[in-house]
């Protein structure tokens, strides 16, 4: 995600779901003493400040914040603002965790982020490595990505289907079940002991403001369009939510609004000792 100003407009949706999953499974979360927390994806702060921040537990030893996009970084950075906290760049996707990150977290945390890694089963496999033994991941993610179907609709539009529009598209979209796929990707990280469960959730946009700067901050195609293209671009991406089955767009007394349904995996596991 590159628009920060964007996504921190739009992502109360985010919030919202993160919290009753904290909220719903908070069973699961055994903080260990004076622990060091590391959260993947933080994209602005927001989520973060308002959601695993306040649970936090006071003896914590770090919480160290991370996200790939430098602009959501530098977002971010005037936003996570605790003790022995860290804002650092991190893709969870990457072959090898740096040394120092190895064996060094009590507890991981990742929100609204496994559907975007090309590769879930290297993510699986860097949180198990990060994680000390009889350490967790608490993770959620969707079973595909909202936008998966405006993209895969646009791969044949006559003026962007140029512009690969497929290399959006979440990598498990195709797939018959989603879940298993990840089941598998879960199991060759070296996870045995887990809680993996679905999640149905449906969501009434406030506002199509709020539903364009979501799913336009959620774009990662849009550095590829020239800027003189750009708005036009934008139009008809937006306008492919009304042709994606996600999507219902409803009219009351004159007045238009968006709602969409969407599947998610609540995920909690821990490293055996």
């Amino acid at each position: 995600m590159q628009l920060p100003k964007h996504w921190s407009r739009s992502c109360g949706i985010v919030l919202e779901i993160t919290n009753e999953h904290l909220q719903k499974y908070a069973h699961l979360l055994k903080w260990r003493n004076n622990a060091s927390i590391l959260e993947c994806g933080i994209a602005t702060g927001e989520n973060s400040v308002k959601s695993i921040i306040p649970i936090l537990p006071q003896d914590y030893k770090e919480f160290v914040a991370t996200d790939k996009s430098k602009n959501m970084l530098e977002f971010a950075k005037n936003v996570i603002n605790i003790p022995r906290s860290t804002v650092c760049e991190f893709d969870v996707n990457v072959r090898h965790p740096p040394l120092n990150m190895e064996n060094r977290f009590d507890h991981i945390f990742g929100f609204f982020l496994i559907h975007m890694v090309d590769n879930p089963r290297q993510a699986f496999r860097n949180f198990h490595t990060m994680l000390k033994p009889g350490g967790s991941v608490f993770l959620n993610f969707f079973e595909r990505i909202p936008v998966d179907g405006m993209f895969h609709n646009l791969r044949s539009h006559p003026k962007w289907g140029k512009y690969r529009q497929e290399d959006a598209i979440s990598v498990y979209y195709y797939t018959q079940n989603p879940k298993e796929e990840y089941r598998k990707d879960i199991e060759a990280a070296g996870f045995k002991n887990y809680v993996y469960n679905d999640e149905i959730h449906h969501h009434v946009f406030k506002s199509e403001e709020e539903c364009r700067d979501l799913h336009t901050s959620v774009n990662p195609i849009l550095h590829n369009i020239p800027k003189e293209e750009y708005d036009e671009y934008i139009e008809d991406y937006i306008k492919e939510k009304e042709n994606t089955p996600i999507f219902r767009i409803t009219y009351e007394n004159g007045k238009r609004t968006i709602s969409a349904e969407y599947k998610m995996f609540v995920f909690h596991a821990t490293k055996n000792v």
